[in-house]
């Protein structure tokens, strides 16, 4: 048998070669002409005007130009098409032949063994101890060495059994890769997809006539991946340009085959494309079904060099039934035997005690792992965020078990839905300790709750080795855009602040107080109004439009009031926004960016919240420009402020830095400003004694119905400590993220120390924080006293440790607008103590709801009157 083989092979090889050699050349291209005759000269000048297709294409005689160039013996002109030009290697002639099995000479061979930089095969290991796990209970009863084929195999490293330790858990997230995969191969999963697309391109997706055209045109749908190609390749590299051909024709055409090529391309970014292959994800997606008839039968081969215990720890692998192989085991394979051979047979530098291995899998169904779109998903969600989990692990920390895709997330909601979405938090911290691994849908994130380790988080010692999380800035882009005080980084974030902090200086927060006075005492009339209308009201909701009035009317000025029905529409906006926002984030919509584009789950809520406030604040702007060219306003509201403000350089705010800032400003300090008043109430209303001791105060301060000033907000003390002690047991903003951008330990020395690789989220509970024993005496007390100054020494009461009570956050990043929301703060509750009686609903559920912001989950409901 062998013998015939050979023999069909010698036969196979003669035939080509006298059609190589005949008399076809007239029927050929000039450019196969001269890869064939050698003429360099004539191949470099002709490789500037073909294209990628031509460049590949089979002559009539059956060939490609890199089977004669490689059959003849042109070594410059073979390294020039494959290692410049990225020409397809794998692409056979009508004999059957590759051009790799036309090589006469070692030296040619060497040729098509792709450099380190781009060969996928070239790492001898490729990352050896990934490339099995145990997943067996039973983790410590079974020692590798019951000595297979006779090689005695030594007690494995623990590092190879870090993956699972149970069945059931590898089933479960087999199971969940499963029916994602399951669901996008369906009639609805393709149909969601194709909806999203054609809402990307539609018309009436809402984009003005200027951004559809640049939306519908090819420089959008080529931008993602020319910004991948241009991480390793120059915009004048041919790659470049044979990438930009393939994506043309796929747009052109809408069909899988240039798509496909463009996927498999051999060239320098290859390994770019893979770690951020979003800009394929979506096309692929749409041609899933398309892919089907590509899925592989047969057999792949893999070429290693390994040494004899990593060879014996291989085949215990294989035998063993208790363990998985990862797709790092297939993902270099090939079918062609003879390459991976190659690879298998080359020398090795790195170590002389390798042997030469030839790893052969069989697939005997047609398997869809010859293009396997889940392992895209892997790369790019999955598998960053289980390198964090396992490096945390390693490190000792404990958490909950890893789940791809959604973590902890329907745990949360469930025990939110029971209305114990705190209590759930808190089990945590009892059952992990106060460092612990949580995952939020596909992200893992480590909570860290120890004060000491928050202030290298916080500290400007090592603020500079933290950003606030880029999904962070996804997340508020509809409602505030991107170039603010809150999600900006660097260099934009430092020139901001410096321009903005005279707003919030004590000078300026005195011209303030008037338009807060004002304000409550409109919302208080109006409140007992309604009152005397409805026996209870909802105070959250009027208190959370209260706020928005005050900080809108202090953004914007009387503009803000000078538009018809400016805060009904406002009001109204920007509520449905953040609802519809926290709506999508706990339900992990905008994780998914096909998902996310689609008109489903609030989205037409969201974008047309989002316009309205737009299209207002344009208004508001361009009227105070036109007031200011005209000399008709002197305004001394932050709008004001920021047209004004200059940097180091004598360089304003742009139109759209101006309107981010002051959205930022009303989206940020209004519900933060509104539920703190929400608990505050909440707290005078169930206790009387802090109750009378705030209005014993303010009838002293503010005597015979005084209307506040901002040196009688300074006498307020006892007002001041109860909602400092409201902001401890009821934070506004329950969490705060950072993301690592360096490598970083936290931690004391001495002490324990946590290595944060770059990448990592790091996730601060405040609302354990500050009802931690350890900091706080008696702590789900609310004792006001504890923030009173000491009678005799006059002095504030130092906290137990500077980083256990975290309202505002702290170090560089900390809140601009903290003493704007304290002194509002100090106004409403003066003025509503003043001025009214409260009785809260009885028998009312009040269960703090810990999101974005800590509400009232079912509203705070209570009858007001007028105090006499």
């Amino acid at each position: 048998m062998e013998e015939k083989l050979k023999s069909s092979l010698k036969n196979r090889r003669s035939n080509y070669q006298e059609a190589l050699e005949g008399p076809h050349l007239g029927e050929v291209s000039k450019f196969y002409s001269a890869c064939r005759n050698g003429d360099i000269d004539t191949v470099k000048q002709m490789l500037l005007g073909i294209s990628y297709d031509q460049l590949n294409q089979l002559e009539p005689n059956g060939s490609t130009a890199l089977h004669a160039a490689t059959y003849f013996g042109h070594l410059d002109i073979v390294r020039l098409l494959l290692h410049e030009y990225g020409c397809q290697r794998h692409l056979r002639n009508h004999y059957g032949f590759t051009a790799y099995e036309l090589a006469q000479t070692e030296e040619m061979r060497q040729i098509f063994h792709r450099p380190s930089n781009k060969n996928r095969f070239n790492d001898d290991s490729m990352a050896f101890e990934q490339t099995f796990r145990r997943h067996s209970s039973s983790t410590n009863k079974i020692v590798m060495g019951s000595n297979i084929d006779g090689n005695d195999v030594a007690k494995s490293n623990q590092r190879f059994y870090v993956g699972y330790e149970t069945n059931e858990k590898i089933k479960k997230q087999l199971d969940s890769i499963n029916s994602v995969k399951a669901f996008f191969q369906s009639r609805a999963g393709r149909y969601i997809m194709k909806q999203g697309m054609k809402l990307k391109l539609d018309k009436k997706a809402g984009y003005s006539e200027e951004e559809y055209a640049y939306i519908a045109s090819e420089e959008f749908q080529q931008k993602s991946l020319k910004k991948i190609l241009n991480e390793d390749v120059t915009s004048n590299h041919p790659d470049y340009k044979h990438c930009c051909h393939l994506l043309n024709e796929y747009i052109q055409q809408d069909t899988i085959e240039s798509l496909l090529k463009l996927y498999t391309l051999e060239t320098p970014f290859y390994r770019s494309l893979l770690k951020s292959s979003s800009p394929l994800e979506f096309p692929l997606f749409m041609h899933l079904s398309d892919l089907k008839e590509r899925y592989y039968q047969g057999y792949s081969y893999r070429g290693v060099q390994l040494t004899q215990q990593q060879l014996n720890e291989y085949r215990w692998a294989l035998k063993n039934r208790d363990s998985v192989l990862s797709l790092l085991t297939f993902e270099s394979t090939s079918i062609n035997r003879d390459v991976a051979e190659q690879f298998a047979a080359r020398s090795s530098s790195s170590s002389s005690d390798k042997i030469s291995v030839l790893l052969i899998f069989h697939f005997p169904q047609p398997c869809d792992t010859a293009i396997n779109l889940i392992f895209i998903i892997y790369w790019n969600l999955i598998r960053p965020q289980k390198r964090f989990y396992d490096d945390f692990r390693r490190q000792g920390i404990p958490g909950e078990p890893f789940v791809p895709f959604v973590g902890q997330l329907p745990e949360m909601r469930r025990a939110s839905e029971k209305d114990a979405g705190a209590e759930y938090r808190m089990g945590l911290a009892q059952k992990h300790g106060y460092v612990y691994l949580t995952g939020f849908g596909p992200t893992i994130r480590l909570s860290v709750i120890e004060p000491d380790m928050i202030a290298d988080v916080f500290s400007r010692t090592h603020a500079q080795d933290y950003r606030k999380p880029s999904d962070m800035k996804k997340f508020f882009k509809p409602l505030i855009g991107s170039h603010n005080l809150l999600v900006s980084e660097g260099v934009e974030h430092e020139r901001a602040r410096k321009m903005l902090n005279p707003a919030f200086h004590f000078i300026k927060l005195q011209s303030m107080i008037s338009i807060m006075v004002e304000q409550t005492i409109k919302a208080i009339n109006e409140l007992l109004l309604l009152s005397s209308e409805e026996k209870f009201v909802d105070l959250q909701t009027e208190l959370n439009a209260l706020t928005l009035t005050i900080i809108a009317s202090s953004a914007f000025g009387k503009g803000f009031e000078t538009i018809a029905n400016a805060k009904q529409i406002v009001c109204r906006a920007f509520i449905e926004v953040l609802e519809a926002m926290e709506y999508r984030t706990i339900r992990m919509i905008d994780y998914i960016p096909l998902i996310a584009q689609l008109p489903y789950w609030r989205k037409d809520i969201l974008d047309q919240g989002s316009r309205e406030i737009s299209k207002f604040v344009d208004q508001i702007i361009a009227d105070r420009r036109h007031e200011k060219s005209s000399s008709l306003c002197s305004g001394d509201d932050l709008l004001d402020l920021l047209l004004s403000a200059v940097d180091a350089q004598g360089h304003k705010f742009t139109d759209q830095e101006i309107k981010d800032q002051a959205l930022t400003f009303v989206a940020a300090g209004h519900e933060t400003t509104g539920n703190l008043m929400t608990w505050t109430m909440y707290v005078l209303m169930t206790n009387k004694q802090v109750l009378q001791a705030c209005r014993d105060e303010v009838d002293r301060v503010l005597s015979n119905g005084t209307e506040p000033t901002y040196e009688h907000i300074n006498e307020l003390v006892i007002c001041e400590a109860v909602l400092q002690e409201t902001l401890r047991l009821y934070p506004p903003a329950p969490f705060l993220e950072r993301q690592c951008i360096r490598e970083h330990y936290i931690g004391s020395k001495g002490n324990r120390q946590v290595r944060i690789p770059a990448g990592a989220k790091v996730l601060i509970n405040t609302y354990i924080l500050h009802r931690r024993a350890e900091f706080w005496p008696q702590p789900l007390e609310f004792d006001y006293t504890r923030w009173l100054r000491d009678p005799v020494t006059g002095l504030k009461p130092k906290l137990t440790h500077p980083f256990c009570y975290l309202p505002f956050a702290a170090g560089p990043r900390n809140c601009i607008g903290q003493n704007f929301a304290l002194v509002e703060a100090k106004v409403i509750l003066a003025l509503l103590v003043q001025r009214c009686n409260f009785e809260i609903e009885p028998g009312q559920k009040i269960v703090p709801d810990v999101r974005i912001t800590m509400q009232c989950k079912y509203g705070l409901r209570a009858k007001l009157s007028k105090r006499l």
